[in-house]
């Protein structure tokens, strides 16, 4: 709490709307970068193109159980205290 209000005093706290506006961009970036990848790797060979666009679904799962994961962590420590 003490750093808390040292940051509100020296100003570097950013508002939560340009907050959430930076993380839906990440998230976005994070979501849609990879879609590209298999038609940048594959080019014309499209049993390669599968092939490279088999294990997106299974990232995207992955990074989703891990926010959520963090989005717990973070509201349960936010509830405790």
């Amino acid at each position: 709490m003490v750093r808390v209000a040292h940051r509100q005093a020296e100003r570097e706290l950013m508002p939560v709307a340009e907050f959430d506006q930076a993380i839906q961009t990440l998230a976005g970036l994070t979501l849609t970068a990879p879609s590209g990848w298999p038609a940048r790797i594959a080019g014309a060979d499209p049993v390669l193109r599968r092939r490279a666009e088999a294990p997106l679904p299974v990232l995207r799962k992955v990074l989703a159980d891990e926010c959520n994961r963090l989005a717990d962590e973070r509201e349960a420590a936010a509830t405790a205290s």
